[in-house]
């Protein structure tokens, strides 16, 4: 993969949305924690509009919706859309180029997985903080450690994985104060790192999940672990809540 692009092919949009893959267990865990992390940012007022940028086919828009937040996502590559997603997913989109309007009613932006895909993190960050003047929460989610480093960050065009410290540090460094920022799946932490370390590959490739009552029991753990254990225990991913500085 060429890694100066940072929009997937679609042979890679396939291999990462199958038919039926908000079932596997990661997905389904990290959209609930998502979703329960998103209201609680919003506090009793909640949002207006909420964007995710980089949204793929719409897996994780059409469970915050699902859930009653007015989600809309945008999404560089030119991939398919599903009938249910048309005119709420934009694909093929810039996210600074979607008009005033729209980008001066979205009061909170999503990032889930994209900024490591970036040269340049900290200039697109402080770009957002222009182009969405009313955005008042950052939401972010990266691939954690740089020690689980795999041929799966190579594949997808990975520049870097982060540890709490080093998100927080580009957050700050694109004006943004990072209100909380933790470790997330603890649990596949050890999984991870034998498959990187001593296995020495990871599969690149996303399956359609089987078996769906083992998923939910898979996701219901990693959901557990991620309300029980701390936040600064190393864990496979990274998620940071933010706002603008005042300064």
């Amino acid at each position: 993969m060429d890694v100066t692009k940072t929009s997937f092919s679609d042979v890679q949009l396939a291999e990462t949305y199958p038919p039926g893959i908000e079932h596997h267990f990661w997905n389904h865990a990290r959209n609930r924690i998502l979703a329960a992390t998103l209201r609680r940012a919003g506090g009793a007022a909640g949002f207006r509009r909420v964007l995710e940028i980089g949204c793929g086919r719409g897996v994780v828009v059409r469970h915050l919706r699902a859930q009653g937040f007015d989600c809309h996502g945008v999404e560089l590559s030119p991939t398919s859309v599903d009938d249910d997603l048309i005119g709420v997913v934009q694909a093929g989109r810039d996210c600074f180029t979607l008009p005033e309007n729209e980008r001066a009613a979205t009061d909170c932006i999503l990032l889930f997985d994209v900024i490591e895909h970036l040269p340049d993190p900290v200039a697109f960050l402080a770009r957002l903080r222009t182009a969405f003047p009313a955005a008042r929460t950052l939401m972010v989610t990266v691939p954690a450690r740089g020690e689980l480093w795999s041929n799966y960050d190579s594949y997808y065009g990975h520049y870097r994985r982060y540890t709490t410290g080093s998100l927080r540090a580009e957050l700050a460094g694109a004006g943004f104060d990072a209100r909380s920022c933790g470790y997330l799946f603890h649990i596949l932490y050890p999984v991870m790192f034998l498959a990187a370390r001593v296995m020495g590959a990871r599969e690149t490739v996303q399956k359609t999940p089987r078996l769906l009552p083992l998923h939910r029991l898979l996701s219901a753990m990693l959901v557990a672990d991620c309300m029980l254990l701390p936040g600064w225990l190393p864990g496979t991913s990274v998620l940071a809540v933010a706002h603008p500085s005042s300064g």
